[in-house]
């Protein structure tokens, strides 16, 4: 079932022309809406099924010929030209498309980069001076948003001279969405709507928590096109202007289709911001040229479209968990849906406030959309069910206590609730990354009495923990190793006490605030913590209440041998900037080499997109096949030691 099928409009149409009028008549005020305020009425799956549509119908409409940004009807912003035309892409959905763009051009690879599902601007200098900012408009004209572009980050006023003007996707990240939304009375829905709602208010209210993320940049002319491809581009902008950019990576024809899955089925979630595909770009300076024969998409450029993972359900039920901290979380249970080869029966629900903005039933036929491990969530309500209202629980589920309203949460405040003393346990593994452990073994240790609170996992014993289901000698011996150093760093302990609202992100902030030991952390006052980037009246109370109720569990730590360590300064910058994946069987123990590498200014991550390289020993497991797949350098141990020398 899609939109059409639920338009009793559209259903009464019966000429060719009345449906095409109908069809651009919605998706015009479709993009009003979207680059106007930020507000839609339909879901980008929605969008692209009329789209479809219209172009069967008419694929020559003039709705064809222009951006979709250019359908505003009335901007209280005044109009400005760009120097170059921006354009933009043409869009294909499939792996031929692909093989035939590269085959034109007589191309082996091509850069890739994140395609970001926002608003496009393009930042204009003139002799090294911020002069003005542009939204993209019909490419030729955009909106001057000059006064609300300066106040985003990453957004330099001062550039090198050669620099007329750069190129990017405004954006709203998952931990800025959150902070923006802390002090908001009606709370933003997404991240993508907001971004563009957010630069389009006219005081500038909420401009410092975007950011733009460049993708392309305009030179002077004896620089630009010839000199520079587009891979060297974007080196110039992240290495010689310092500034953040989209994801970008150099990837051959021959694994351009894995590259492509893995990106839509397993970075696409961990990147914080929404992208809807990727953008292809010939990197051959004798290759580009401008624009097509009507002047309208950029010739060696192309956009590669994320599959859609949305459907429709109806919703049977609603289940309430205890989540992290003290909130009872309502997940609804939806009829067997398939999507993206899987099926689904649960959806979050967010919250009580959520449910009550979105006027949720029980019986409601909602459009509900998955991104990978993440659970699924609903994204909009097509018929409602009045009659069927949601019940809240009055007890929590896992202690009976009674529970109560606290802004958009339901919570329990019992402190001695299992579900609670599970969580922080939990969160504790999770930000040390203690492996092979899980919530299930967890509570398993927790049932049978050997793991109450964080500090039992330094003094329980292996014998003790074996005869649990499904556990043995050798994963007990396997999960307490990981706690024989008792060392952690000030972030970890903070993040690890399970605070509500307090993640790992933030703990790095209120540490690196200056309250970089327990001492400060704990005589902190409300005024304190508040003035911190991102915290807001909210979370401060979360963290001034959540503080006072863990000093048990706090002293039992340092009972227990636990040693706060601060972070030690990187001995040199060799290898700033880079990051490392470790595989197989090494010279060395792997903890003393990625010491080495974090000492010398670079970091640790898993094998994905953003890798720099992977350093491979004798026998390497799978992650070398899928470092090749994506283009990712490969080192030898001997070589990562040239570097650190």
């Amino acid at each position: 079932m899609n939109y059409l099928d639920t338009s009793a409009e559209f259903n009464t149409l019966i000429s060719h022309e009345d449906k095409v009028f109908y069809l651009v008549e919605t998706l015009k005020h479709n993009c009003d809406l979207y680059y106007g305020t930020g507000n839609v009425d339909l879901s980008d799956e929605e969008y692209d099924i009329l789209e479809g549509v219209l172009l069967g119908l008419d694929e020559t409409n003039d709705f064809f010929k222009y951006p979709r940004s250019s359908w505003v009807v009335d901007s209280p912003f005044k109009k400005a030209k760009h120097q170059l035309k921006m354009a933009s892409l043409d869009k294909v959905h499939t792996l031929a498309e692909v093989i035939d763009f590269m085959g034109k051009f007589n191309v082996t690879s091509v850069l890739v980069e994140d395609k970001g599902d926002g608003l496009s601007v393009e930042i204009i200098y003139e002799n090294g001076k911020l002069v003005k900012g542009i939204t993209r408009g019909d490419g030729e004209m955009g909106e001057d948003i000059t006064r609300n572009v300066v106040k985003m980050k990453n957004v330099p006023l001062s550039v090198p001279i050669e620099v007329k003007s750069l190129r990017g996707e405004i954006v709203l990240l998952k931990e800025d969405f959150d902070a923006l939304n802390v002090t908001l009375k009606k709370p933003l829905k997404n991240q993508r709507n907001g971004a563009v709602g957010t630069t389009k208010k006219l005081t500038g209210e909420g401009c410092g928590y975007l950011t733009v993320l460049h993708y392309d940049i305009v030179l002077t002319n004896e620089l630009h096109y010839r000199l520079f491809t587009p891979f060297d581009k974007m080196n110039y902008i992240k290495n010689t202007l310092l500034l953040k950019t989209v994801n970008y990576e150099l990837v051959t024809k021959e694994f351009i289709n894995d590259f492509f899955l893995y990106y839509q089925d397993n970075v696409r979630a961990t990147l914080g911001y929404d992208i809807d595909g990727l953008v292809l770009k010939v990197n051959d300076t004798n290759k580009i040229e401008l624009f097509d024969e009507e002047g309208k998409n950029p010739k060696t450029q192309m956009a590669w479209k994320f599959a859609n993972q949305t459907g429709v359900s109806t919703i049977i039920g609603i289940d309430w968990q205890l989540k992290k901290g003290n909130r009872l979380s309502p997940v609804a249970v939806i009829e067997p849906l398939e999507l993206a080869g899987v099926t689904i029966q649960n959806a979050t629900l967010n919250n009580p406030a959520w449910i009550e903005e979105m006027n949720i039933h029980i019986g409601d036929e909602v459009v509900v959309a998955r991104a990978n491990d993440v659970i699924p969530k609903i994204l909009s309500v097509i018929t409602q069910e009045e009659s069927a209202t949601v019940v809240y629980p009055t007890h929590c589920p896992e202690c009976g206590e009674a529970v109560v309203r606290e802004d958009r949460f339901l919570v329990c405040n019992n402190p001695k609730c299992v579900a609670k003393a599970i969580s922080i346990l939990d969160e504790w593994c999770t930000v040390l990354e203690v492996k092979d452990i899980g919530l299930e073994r967890i509570r398993l240790m927790y049932d049978a009495g050997i793991i109450q609170e964080p500090k039992d996992f330094y003094i329980a014993r292996a014998e003790e923990i074996a005869p649990l289901e499904k556990m043995g000698m050798k994963s007990a011996e396997k999960i307490l190793k990981q706690f024989e150093s008792k060392k952690v760093t000030m972030v970890q302990f903070l993040a690890g006490i399970n605070i509500d609202d307090i993640s790992i992100k933030m703990a790095e902030k209120i540490v690196g605030a200056g309250f970089d030991t327990l001492d400060k952390l704990l005589s902190a006052t409300a005024e304190d913590i508040a003035a911190i980037d991102g915290m807001g009246p909210a979370k401060t109370e979360q963290y001034i209440n959540g503080m006072g109720l863990r000093l048990e569990i706090i002293e039992n730590l340092i009972l227990a041998g636990v040693e706060i360590t601060s972070p030690a300064a990187a001995a040199s910058d060799k290898l700033a900037g880079l990051s490392f994946c470790l595989t197989g069987t090494m010279s060395r123990k792997r903890p003393e080499i990625e010491k080495d590498i974090k000492a010398n200014g670079g970091s640790i991550k898993g094998v994905s997109g953003g890798l720099s390289f992977l350093v491979v020993g004798d026998s390497p497991g799978s992650k070398l096949n899928k470092a090749q797949q994506l283009g990712i350098k490969i080192l030898s141990e001997k070589e990562l030691e040239e570097m650190n020398e």
